[in-house]
């Protein structure tokens, strides 16, 4: 970086007209006591808010000295930096490497922010995406000393994956040895050095550049083009989109996503809910792999104007997948994403969604009715259709006849009927249903009602004795009762089809590999409601991060529900069109329904998950404010047990929870239970908080 267009995160600030100086000189004096970085103190002032710090920051990253953009993210201290500096002048090293030597800062944290300011890619770097032939051309012994990989040559462009992209020797004796221009992308030494190692150590293979295909990464042949026919250009683009592929399903990802930026083609995966970024391309292969996903699901490669949606089936690692492609025009280029349906995740055990004990029993009593609608409710991505798709499998075992209309069909199940409803037929649901209810069912599936006729004629379906079920886009069970009557659908009716409602989210669990004890904070006790919190006998446990779960503290994810089963009071009060909270109390006390922040703090106090990723996935509803019950109470909820419950009911003041902190040696006895032995033997040094307000960062989340 050049000290002469550097500028302090200060200056900008100032600059912009957000602060002046002496505002400014106020809030560094403050600074001095409270220690957060000043893009932090602006917000919590009142100058500016987090969307705007976020622009600015993006902005001026490329003015800002790499220190300074570390701090204002949140990344590393003041004290980290000035102790980077002390080792920086001792030793004549570069600033990041100091930083990432030190362990006061992640690498991939570090090389992610140098992307980000230099506008250079932060490229994965794997044999699987590389062009071997160039690569075997090479000196490796250059190669391994100066930190360097030719990757791939695409539209007479040469990506090169570099540990150091300033180093202009190193570009210029690349372009001169490959006679065409050079791009380059970032990647840490270690990767880089590993790479070379295994394309070097390969050498010996037939022919080197069969390894340049699919590699070992299990597609089938649906995604390959026939090679003999093919120029080398679009065998790189065909064995990068195959790594892409079969690198998300190997990490268990549910979207792909590939977005064109101004200078690169960022990939994503979204993996327990959470997107990641994985990694970066540089941005002229975008149209060589956007025509190449286009032409694998048959849409109009030549169209880039406007939506294309299309299908892919293939078989990955041994295993059926679906993939789902959207394109979208955007600003930059056509957006894809790429929904990833494993036919074998979906087809999860009912005992295993993630029902507690009472919830189970409660809903495998519907599901044995012989009649009646059955709601399940939840935003996009919370499971609904892993529920639904669960629950027929159920019944599919008890010789009923299952008939299902879904937009789209998302998985294939053997023995059930199985319809694709297309508004661009022609065909309403109005007669989709109708058809359905002649092909005489026991059970029928309408993947989700959207409008007055669907739930018009779901309905009717239910009112002539079937079993039917559905999804809805509401906040909560209550939610969707309301929704019908807004629907325009008359109350006796919901009140005489309906038996029950389901409200789900879905929550990342606790990483069993990393597993230690805590105790929560009271900012985030007070959400919960919950009385008399016992720490000695109520334990919680959080992950600390390790390399399997990729430091994030979380495995995989588990539903938390919210389970209405409809008796007469709860009948009696549709009819009446009561609003709202007044179902939810009543529910509360005639049939002791459980909310979803209740039975996520069941879950948090069993170790499965933690109160801070219950509140990240659910708001706490001001009808709730009420209902606050004992810890103990809530426990024996959920494991089945009765409470009295209209007494835990009353309108009570919160006491707070008793802040009881456990002696050592009992956590330590308790913990062991849960935490496998080997957590003990690995000490990880403590994890700095990042800001989340870049978009550009590794994790786009919110807590």
């Amino acid at each position: 970086m050049k000290a002469s267009r550097s500028k302090r995160f200060s200056e900008i600030l100032i600059e912009n007209g957000i602060i002046n100086r002496e505002q400014m000189n106020l809030l560094l004096e403050k600074q001095q006591t409270v220690r957060k970085p000043l893009s932090f103190m602006v917000v919590e002032a009142g100058y500016v808010n987090e969307e705007e710090i976020s622009k600015i920051l993006t902005t001026y990253q490329k003015q800002m000295q790499i220190g300074d953009l570390l701090i204002q993210m949140g990344l590393i201290s003041e004290n980290d930096l000035k102790l980077a500096l002390e080792n920086k002048l001792k030793k004549d090293d570069r600033i990041g490497d100091v930083l990432v030597r030190e362990h006061l800062i992640d690498e991939n944290e570090f090389l992610r922010v140098l992307s980000m300011q230099l506008g250079i890619p932060r490229m994965i770097c794997k044999k699987e995406i590389m062009d071997l032939e160039l690569i075997l051309k090479s000196n490796e012994k250059y190669l391994r000393t100066n930190y360097v990989i030719p990757a791939f040559k695409s539209e007479g462009v040469l990506t090169c994956i570099m540990a150091d992209p300033l180093e202009s020797t190193v570009t210029d004796a690349m372009t001169s040895m490959f006679g065409c221009e050079v791009e380059v992308a970032i990647a840490s030494k270690s990767e880089i050095i590993s790479t070379i190692d295994q394309i070097f150590s390969t050498t010996k293979i037939e022919d080197g550049l069969t390894a340049m295909g699919i590699g070992d990464a299990g597609i089938d042949k649906i995604l390959v083009i026939d090679e003999t026919k093919a120029t080398k250009e679009e065998n790189i683009i065909v064995s990068i989109l195959n790594f892409i592929i079969s690198d998300a399903v190997k990490d268990g990802a549910s979207d792909i996503h590939i977005e064109p930026r101004p200078t690169l083609l960022v990939i994503r995966n979204r993996i327990d809910g959470i997107l990641y970024r994985k990694s970066d391309l540089p941005k002229h292969i975008a149209p060589l792999l956007l025509s190449r996903i286009k032409a694998l699901c048959g849409l109009d490669v030549a169209q880039k104007r406007q939506p294309q949606d299309g299908r892919i089936a293939t078989k990955i690692r041994g295993r059926e997948i679906d993939m789902r492609i959207a394109t979208y025009p955007a600003e930059y280029g056509e957006n894809v994403t790429i929904r990833v349906l494993d036919r074998q995740a979906v087809l999860v055990d009912m005992n295993k969604l993630g029902f507690n004990p009472l919830h189970q029993k409660k809903f495998s009593e519907v599901l044995n009715y012989p009649s009646g609608m059955i709601l399940v409710t939840g935003p996009t991505g919370s499971g609904k259709t892993t529920t639904l798709y669960s629950s027929i499998n159920y019944l599919r075992e008890k010789n009923k006849k299952i008939i299902t209309v879904e937009d789209p069909v998302e998985y294939t199940l053997p023995g059930i009927t199985q319809a694709q409803y297309n508004i661009a037929t022609g065909v309403t649901y109005d007669t989709f249903l109708k058809a359905m209810m002649r092909q005489d069912p026991d059970v029928i599936m309408v993947g989700e009602i959207r409008d007055h006729a669907a739930a018009e004629v779901t309905v009717q379906a239910a009112l002539t004795g079937h079993k039917v079920f559905s999804t809805f886009h509401t906040e909560d069970t209550t939610g969707a009762l309301l929704r019908l009557m807004d629907m325009g659908i008359e109350t006796f009716l919901i009140s005489s089809t309906v038996i029950c409602v389901i409200a789900q989210r879905l929550i990342r669990k606790n990483c069993p590999h990393c597993l230690v004890p805590y105790i929560p904070p009271p900012e985030t006790l007070s959400y919960f409601k919950v009385r008399e919190i016992d720490f000695e006998r109520h334990k919680f446990v959080h992950g600390r991060g390790c390399p399997a779960c990729r430091n994030t503290g979380y495995h995989g994810r588990i539903g938390i529900f919210e389970v209405l089963t409809l008796n007469d009071a709860i009948r009696d009060a549709i009819l009446m069109r009561k609003t709202s909270s007044e179902i939810r109390r009543l529910a509360r006390n005639s049939v002791g329904i459980l909310s979803m922040m209740e039975d996520g703090f069941y879950k948090s106090v069993k170790g499965i998950s933690t109160l801070e990723e219950i509140l990240r996935v659910i708001y706490n509803a001001e009808s709730e404010t009420w209902a606050g019950r004992t810890a103990d109470e809530i426990i024996r909820a959920c494991e089945g047990f009765e409470i009295n419950t209209p007494a835990a009911a009353q309108v009570k003041p919160a006491s707070p929870a008793r802040s009881v902190t456990p002696a050592p040696d009992t956590v330590e006895k308790e913990v062991k239970k849960i935490v496998p032995k080997e957590t003990d033997k690995e000490q990880k040094p403590e994890k700095k908080s990042t800001s989340l307000w870049f978009s550009d960062m590794d994790v786009d989340i919110r807590l």
